[in-house]
């Protein structure tokens, strides 16, 4: 439990710029690094996007690594 800390809450204005920086990314396939909330730590990826799984709501890399898209922080190319 030593460092954890509560998940950080975006407003309105920094998820839809964080939903634009999404769709941009994935329509020109840019390398990314996302940065999101774990299990009480901030954690950082890279990668390109691979597919969005609108479904089970996450973003899967081509490191083939899943991302909960409801738990980013940032996301910058």
């Amino acid at each position: 439990k030593l460092g954890k800390k509560d998940e950080p809450i975006l407003s309105i204005d920094q998820l839809e710029a964080l939903n634009q920086k999404l769709n941009v990314a994935y329509h020109h396939q840019l390398e990314i690094e996302v940065e999101y909330y774990h299990d009480g730590y901030t954690k950082v990826s890279y990668g390109k996007i691979k597919r969005l799984d609108f479904i089970y709501k996450q973003i899967i890399l081509s490191t083939y690594e899943k991302i909960d898209s409801n738990h980013i922080i940032n996301l910058t190319f």
